[in-house]
C-alpha cells in the first residue's frame, strides 16, 4: 500500500531535533535499476510512500494543484519522482533547454537536500517540464552558489493533467552516503507559471528556502 505523509502548514517551523513536527517522507530502498525517462513504470515507485500537501505561499493553504513526491535509493543513487498535477495542463510553460540557466518563463521544481541534517547548507536540483537540469549549493554563509555543478540525470514528460519528472542523483555528489535509519533535511518548491503560484512542501512564511525549515526525509 502507499502511505500519504502530510503535515499541516503550521507544523513546518524551524527545528533543532530530528523528531520535530515537520512534514516527513520515507525513502524506499530498492536494488532495481531506474530508466530515467519521466515515466513512472518501475515497480518500486508503487511501493514508495507519497508526499504531498504543498502550501501556496500567497494563501498559506494547500495549493489547488498538488504535487506527488516519491523518493527511493540504492547503494549508489538517490531516485526522485514528482508528479505536478495541473487542472489546465495546456497552459504548462516549458521553453528553456539550456542547462544551468534560470527558468524565467517556465514552470519548474526545485528539490532541496540537507544530507547531514545540520541546517547549515543544502544542495539544490532544478528541472522544468522539458527535463532541463540546473543545480546549485549553499553553505553556512547562506550564499546560493549557482557555480556548483554535478553529474546527474533527469527526464520529464508532459501529460494530459500533469507534468512528471524523474531524477537520478549519485549519492557521491552529495558527499554523503545514505544508509537506513538516517534523517535528512528535505524540501521541494514548485512554480506554476500560469497561476503564478509558488508552493512548498515544508513551508515557512518568513524564510522559505532556509534548511532549518526543511521537512524530514527518512
Amino acid at each position: 500500500s502507499i502511505a500519504l505523509m502530510v503535515a499541516p502548514a503550521w507544523l513546518a517551523c524551524g527545528h533543532s531535533n530530528p523528531q520535530a513536527p515537520v512534514p516527513s517522507l520515507a525513502a524506499h530502498f530498492t536494488e532495481e535499476v531506474m530508466t530515467v525517462d519521466g515515466v513512472l513504470e518501475e515497480p518500486f515507485w508503487s511501493r514508495c510512500p507519497v508526499g504531498s500537501g504543498l502550501i501556496d505561499t500567497r494563501t498559506q493553504e494547500p495549493a489547488r494543484d498538488q504535487s506527488l513526491i516519491r523518493v527511493a535509493y540504492t547503494r549508489e543513487f538517490l531516485y526522485l519522482s514528482v508528479e505536478c498535477l495541473d487542472a489546465d495542463a495546456s497552459k504548462i510553460r516549458a521553453v528553456e533547454q539550456r542547462e544551468d540557466r534560470e527558468f524565467r518563463g517556465d514552470d519548474w521544481v526545485e528539490v532541496h537536500f540537507d544530507p547531514p541534517h545540520s541546517h547549515r547548507g543544502k544542495y539544490a536540483f532544478f528541472t522544468n517540464p522539458l527535463g532541463t537540469r540546473a543545480d546549485a549549493n549553499e553553505g553556512p554563509s547562506g550564499q546560493f552558489n549557482y557555480g556548483w555543478s554535478a553529474d546527474w540525470d533527469c527526464a520529464a514528460k508532459i501529460g494530459a493533467d500533469r507534468w512528471t519528472f524523474e531524477m537520478r542523483i549519485p549519492l557521491k555528489v552529495l558527499n554523503y552516503f545514505r544508509s537506513d535509519n538516517e534523517t535528512w533535511g528535505f524540501n521541494l518548491t514548485r512554480m506554476q507559471r500560469h497561476t503564478d503560484v509558488t508552493s512548498f512542501w515544508s513551508f515557512s512564511a518568513t524564510e522559505m528556502y532556509k534548511p532549518r525549515h526543511f521537512g524530514h526525509l527518512m
